[in-house]
């Protein structure tokens, strides 16, 4: 059953012309369908079935499929999206920085993808091609990627990084950065340390959330001797976020796990692949998107076992992108120098598995009811324990993944208190 009008026609008619390449069309009607559960947090979702008549034949009607994605109308899912303007990022991120990215690349990036198609944003909503038509699906958090799906995800983060770079050399005045012109849309949203930002508390209730994991895990006494180092590593987040000094930056997704990731397959396999979701997009070295994708997408055994093999995947691809592009990417960033970049960054990644998945690998049914009620700021901000521990001793899948991160975390711990 469709939903109530949220656009009046005329909002619809640039997507439509940008879809269809014409304006001889007029927007007969819409439907929209709601994604419920399987939509966003910080953002309403819905397919949409428009319906417009051509004017070169009035008798001809066409059906047009659509994604839409509006700021959320939840009270505080809205709420938390403003506080941080996460919504406004992913409108600028889709609206300018891509649009600027793709206008240098070659034949207009076709070889070069990474996202869907945008065809219009306002600041209240997006609309982008509707994926699933053409056999796109998505993941959740607690299904399994193969090393094919890693592969194809490897070689779109280093079209979206090699695009970013791209554009910049190509610009005439140098050294050129995009964020110097756009900082507003590259700028840390989450990790930023400032009282009452809703990120400085997330990061404080996370903290609390790991020491209530190693207790559990190890007991009370592991936690004394680790607990205020575990929070000094933890803390070191804000500063690891920032655009480094050392390695060449590049526009990143900022959140790339597996429910942000849309794969079509072909008799089970896995042929393409789509990133979506730029709430959190922020200017770093490409090692942040990546090690961010293995520690949110895999098992410390899968990145032991296939580690270097898919950073050689994803440099094999940034650097046919640069070199196609008349760039030599060992002037821009060398395969030595990515490969420290991701050795000194594998700490970002596990860092944002122990603030991510503890909270969010709980499933649906034992979370669904702080977000059908008023405790979800509770949740995210201040104390989780209770959702936690029972996750812990009820649900294996839980607490396999949370012991495969806090065991690699309190390694790391324990190593950094004897240096």
């Amino acid at each position: 059953m469709g939903s109530s009008k949220l656009l009046s026609n005329a909002e619809w008619a640039p997507a439509v012309e940008n879809c269809l390449g014409m304006k001889q069309f007029e927007v007969l009607n819409y439907v929209l369908r709601p994604l419920g559960s399987t939509g966003g947090f910080l953002g309403d979702h819905y397919t949409a079935e428009v319906t417009v008549r051509l004017h070169e034949d009035k008798n001809i009607q066409k059906i047009l499929h659509f994604f839409l994605k509006t700021e959320p109308k939840a009270a505080n899912d809205c709420k938390i999206t403003k506080q941080i303007n996460v919504f406004k990022k992913e409108v600028d991120t889709l609206n300018i920085i891509f649009v600027k990215m793709k206008s240098v690349l070659k034949e207009g990036g076709k070889n070069m993808v990474w996202a869907c198609k945008c065809f219009y944003t306002q600041p209240e909503f997006i609309i982008l091609e509707d994926l699933s038509k053409q056999g796109f699906r998505s993941f959740t958090l607690r299904d399994s990627l193969r090393y094919e799906h890693f592969e194809l995800t490897m070689k779109a983060l280093a079209n979206m990084h090699a695009a970013s770079i791209i554009f910049e050399e190509a610009q005439s005045k140098q050294p050129y950065r995009l964020i110097d012109d756009y900082p507003d849309v590259l700028e840390e949203a989450l990790f930023r340390h400032a009282p009452n930002h809703p990120g400085t508390r997330w990061i404080m209730c996370s903290i609390k959330t790991m020491w209530l994991l190693v207790e559990l895990i190890h007991g009370k006494d592991a936690l004394s001797e680790v607990k205020s180092e575990l929070e000094r590593i933890m803390l070191s987040l804000y500063d690891l976020q920032k655009p480094s000094g050392r390695f060449r930056n590049v526009v990143c997704q900022g959140d790339v796990k597996r429910d942000n990731i849309l794969f079509r397959h072909e008799n089970g396999i896995p042929v393409d692949v789509r990133i979506v979701d730029y709430q959190f997009t922020r200017y770093a070295p490409p090692a942040n998107d990546i090690m961010c994708f293995f520690y949110l997408s895999s098992y410390k055994s899968f990145r032991d076992r296939h580690f270097t093999e898919l950073l050689t995947v994803y440099y094999h691809q940034f650097s046919k992108n640069l070199w196609e592009h008349g760039l030599d990417p060992e002037k821009l960033l060398s395969w030595r120098k990515f490969k420290e970049s991701c050795d000194f960054y594998r700490i970002v990644g596990l860092l944002i598995g122990a603030c991510y998945c503890p909270g969010t690998y709980i499933s649906p049914e034992n979370i669904k009811h702080v977000f059908d009620s008023s405790e979800v700021e509770r949740y995210i901000y201040d104390d989780r324990d209770q959702e936690v521990k029972y996750s812990f001793y009820n649900d294996d899948f839980y607490k396999e993944n949370v012991e495969d991160i806090v065991n690699e975390l309190l390694e790391y711990t324990k190593k950094s208190k004897q240096k």
